[in-house]
């Protein structure tokens, strides 16, 4: 047997394998072989701890994912990004992040947005640099005039909105009032 042979019935012998258990998907993705057992709902629950420790909105995180992949962890985009946040293998050398691996890619991502969220200041050029790079943030003083990355950032922002302001909540007031709200927490006083 030739070493192609040999590759080739491993990686058919782990094919097999992953359809044997109902959770996991195989495949090939950018000329590698990747195996994941992890559910939508798992993927759901590391990106709210994850954006939980590094000081992100768990609603804004989640955002961010379904619009780059669709929580896909097989997603590459036709520029190479990779995975549930879509991180550029460049990007992910910087954080030192391995992005095949759905934990890392996630942790990696949201890394990245809390470092734009800091560095710009504003929601709207964040989302831009996370789409669009910094540098081209910087370059037009704002967000860049892309159509894909004005969808981007009109899209996210939408969503986020929606999903923060339909929350119900119950606040206690200072007077001992208890209140049930679906306002942002800003606008109650």
């Amino acid at each position: 047997m030739t070493f192609r042979s040999l590759m080739l019935s491993a990686l058919l012998m782990l094919c097999l394998i992953g359809s044997a258990f109902s959770g996991v998907r195989c495949g090939n993705v950018a000329g590698k072989f990747v195996c994941y057992d992890v559910s939508r709902e798992e993927i759901v629950a590391l990106i709210e701890r994850y954006a939980k420790e590094l000081g992100v909105d768990p609603k804004l995180a989640l955002e961010v994912a379904k619009k780059e992949s669709k929580l896909d962890p097989f997603a590459v985009s036709p520029r190479g990004a990779i995975g549930v946040m879509q991180l550029m293998p460049e990007t992910a050398r910087l954080l030192g992040v391995d992005p095949w691996d759905i934990e890392e890619n996630i942790k990696g991502g949201l890394t990245y947005l809390k470092y734009l969220l800091d560095r710009f200041g504003k929601l709207d050029l964040a989302l831009a640099a996370y789409n669009a790079g910094p540098g081209a943030v910087e370059r037009y003083g704002g967000v860049p005039p892309y159509r894909e990355t004005k969808r981007f950032v009109k899209k996210i922002k939408k969503n986020y909105t929606e999903a923060s302001s339909s929350a119900i909540r119950i606040l206690k007031l200072p007077d001992g009032t208890v209140l049930i709200t679906n306002l942002p927490p800003e606008l109650v006083r």
